[in-house]
């Protein structure tokens, strides 16, 4: 079994680069990689019963699809791998496949179904003792209970938590949990009572000061600091940007698009994006030796820039089945119409 835990081992590394990529196709080529090594590994963990690899590689396979946005097959393949375990009546493993199941449950919209599910794998940590796996449990329900409109029921769950991981001596389940609670108590506008406002409060401040001086580091810092405490409201920030834009509107915009802040109204240069006439174009092709029929014409194309500044050029094409094909047609998975136009598009967008 050595070879199938390596292979677990690096689907595992695999997923987190994939989270952790910035450029989507890179990031879902590493999400594909990682969830074929450890389908496979979930296959040899469970001819060799060894439950241990069986649930890393669940967990990987899980993961690695709610990162593809494929929730149905994450929820399918954690609902059989319970039933099979249910049958082979490994309590501890199914206390922990319950709780990947909540948190796939939770992704979909099934915040009932998570908590359900929690209350199960709790009951069977509790019997077992096991008060690492309650801590963990109690968080994640605290969490479903919030995302369930039920933020009395979620905070209870979080503090418990905190108090259970601070019991065990785990100083990053406490602060995990602990961030939890701030985020159920902004929930809830009760901010003056989380225990990590005043952090938040001083990345705030810090967040104002990066605008005033357009310092790059500080806002990423700032805005760091309050992801880790999460005792903070969208309306705090919103506040820190419109005192910002009244004292320098254009200034402060562009430093703020800068960071991926979308300003409306900033006075800042816009990008305008404008369509083709596709009319013109293909009679242009056509005056170029290239006469396409109906069916052919899919492309249209778009060019934008900001105004007077032809280094920002870019271009865009559309390719759509035409809307004189037939019924069967718009049934092709690669219409030849559409196949062409993404040639058309390199000589329409020089036209």
């Amino acid at each position: 079994m050595a070879l199938v835990s390596t292979a677990v081992s690096e689907a595992k590394t695999k997923l987190e680069q994939a989270e952790a990529e910035t450029q989507w196709q890179v990031g879902q080529a590493k999400a594909q990689d990682a969830l074929q090594l450890a389908s496979d590994g979930l296959v040899s963990a469970r001819r060799a019963n060894d439950a241990e690899t069986k649930l890393s590689a669940l967990e990987v396979v899980v993961k690695a699809q709610m990162y593809l946005g494929e929730l149905f097959a994450a929820n399918l393949a954690a609902t059989d791998e319970l039933a099979m375990i249910k049958r082979s009546g490994d309590t501890k493993s199914e206390a922990k496949a319950l709780q990947l199941l909540s948190e796939v449950q939770t992704a979909r919209g099934d915040n009932v179904g998570a908590a359900d599910n929690l209350q199960k794998a709790m009951a069977l940590h509790k019997d077992a003792n096991n008060k690492v796996g309650q801590a963990k449990a109690l968080e994640l329900l605290a969490k479903a209970k919030l995302a369930a409109n039920k933020p009395n029921d979620a905070l209870a769950s979080a503090q418990d938590a905190v108090k259970l991981f601070a019991e065990l001596g785990d100083r990053e389940g406490e602060t995990s949990a602990t961030r939890t609670v701030n985020i159920v108590f902004a929930a809830k506008n009760q901010l003056d009572k989380a225990p990590g406002r005043p952090e938040a409060l001083q990345a705030l401040k810090d967040l104002s000061t990066a605008i005033d001086e357009r310092d790059t580091q500080r806002w990423t810092g700032a805005m760091e600091e309050l992801n880790r405490t999460g005792a903070y409201t969208q309306k705090d920030v919103d506040s820190i940007v419109s005192s910002a834009l009244e004292k320098d509107r254009v200034a402060s915009a562009t430093f703020l698009e800068d960071q991926g802040i979308v300003v409306k109204g900033s006075g800042a240069p816009e990008f305008q994006m404008k369509e083709g006439n596709r009319t013109t174009q293909y009679l242009n092709f056509r005056f170029g030796g290239l006469g396409y029929g109906p069916r052919f014409r899919c492309l249209t194309a778009y060019k934008g820039m900001v105004p007077d500044k032809e280094t920002t050029l870019h271009a865009m094409g559309c390719l759509q089945v035409s809307e004189q094909a037939e019924d069967w047609e718009t049934e092709l998975q690669w219409h030849p119409g559409v196949l062409d136009g993404m040639l058309q598009s390199n000589t329409a967008f020089s036209l």
